[in-house]
């Protein structure tokens, strides 16, 4: 997307915008809307772990899918204190705004890395040596800006066997806001 933001838009990125509702991207993403929700709102002392577009009614932009899919492979072999650690070093000591929509993130199979300035810093501690697979799987559904931040998402299909963790699962859906995207 080379120019990522418009008139159209009130000046605004259109990836960012509130464009998907809570139950559509759990079915898209596949993912358990309860845990969805709860990344994105909290649930009693649980606070949330990703930011929304919009609160009320709960609506995602493409930045909030992006962020949902990739943090959706990190969660099964790194736990949630461990993934809020990393994202907030990322965000406040590298001064990098949403880590999980840009193309920082590679993992060894046993810690999460973040690309930085040429080096890789390690923002993590342990995790399982099937990581560097399922992230990289995850990752490979993403098509990234110049800037290398998302800007298209193939999420996973039905069609793929195992949850479609395979390189060649079919990129049959794509969601690229360049195309089209809701003003709201």
């Amino acid at each position: 997307m080379a120019d990522t933001v418009s008139p159209l838009y009130a000046g605004k990125d259109p990836r960012a915008l509130p464009n998907y509702s809570l139950s559509e991207t759990a079915a898209y993403l596949r993912i358990p809307r309860s845990t969805l929700r709860t990344w994105l709102l909290g649930t009693g002392t649980f606070k949330p772990v990703l930011g929304i577009a919009r609160q009320s009614p709960p609506t995602l932009s493409f930045f909030n899918l992006v962020e949902a899919h990739v943090l959706n492979s990190i969660r099964e072999y790194y736990r949630l204190p461990q993934i809020r650690q990393a994202l907030r070093y990322v965000e406040r000591d590298l001064k990098v705004e949403r880590p999980l929509v840009r193309k920082v993130f590679q993992t060894d199979g046993v810690s999460l890395f973040v690309d930085h300035l040429g080096k890789l810093l390690n923002v993590s501690q342990a995790g399982l040596l099937a990581m560097r697979e399922v992230l990289g799987a995850h990752l490979r559904r993403l098509d990234f800006d110049p800037q290398g931040i998302a800007q298209r998402l193939f999420p996973f299909t039905p069609a793929g066997a195992h949850g479609g963790l395979e390189v060649d699962d079919p990129r049959f859906v794509v969601f690229d806001p360049g195309i089209a995207s809701a003003a709201w």
